[in-house]
């Protein structure tokens, strides 16, 4: 009994001596997105051939993830528009949080593209393809304000779109 005293005696006179090393140096800290900050939207393998957006489908995208100065748990919102300056968008309603692999609905799609065609009623709408531009509006959930950064835009050639307004 002896023994089991003088060895807990000296765990405690050992444990005594060792201090926590909880430091904030060693805590990720979420580094503010400079001016112009970017991530690369990846042009996909088909954006020049005809895609047919199909109810119930989706595009199918990749991306990688802005640099916030840590492995951030980042959310994705796809932004449509006719011209690559984005002077006139849609953003698509769903969120995509945490992938590299961003699917927006084709519903959403089509509907960002009537809106911006101007289409009011199905025979507004063009017969031909059309060319869209995507790109993706990253940020993280708990501050959006400060975290918000856009991937480069991508062309997708020959989009044929259906009235879904």
């Amino acid at each position: 009994m002896k023994k089991i005293s003088i060895f807990f005696a000296s765990v405690a006179a050992v444990l005594s001596f060792s201090s926590c090393s909880e430091t904030w140096d060693d805590n990720p800290v979420l580094a503010g997105v400079p001016e112009g900050a970017t991530f690369e939207l990846n042009k996909p393998t088909m954006a020049d051939n005809v895609v047919l957006l199909e109810d119930g489908g989706s595009l199918h995208m990749t991306c990688n993830q802005p640099d916030y100065g840590y492995q951030a748990p980042v959310s994705y919102q796809v932004q449509v528009s006719l011209t690559e300056d984005f002077a006139q968008f849609e953003n698509l309603a769903s969120i995509q949080t945490n992938r590299s692999q961003i699917n927006p609905p084709c519903e959403q799609v089509a509907n960002a593209a009537c809106k911006l065609l101007g289409v009011v009623d199905p025979e507004d709408v063009p017969a031909d393809p059309v060319a869209l531009w995507f790109r993706l509006r990253a940020f993280i959930t708990q501050s959006p304000d400060n975290t918000s950064c856009f991937s480069n835009a991508v062309e997708y050639r020959k989009v044929q779109v259906y009235y879904n307004i």
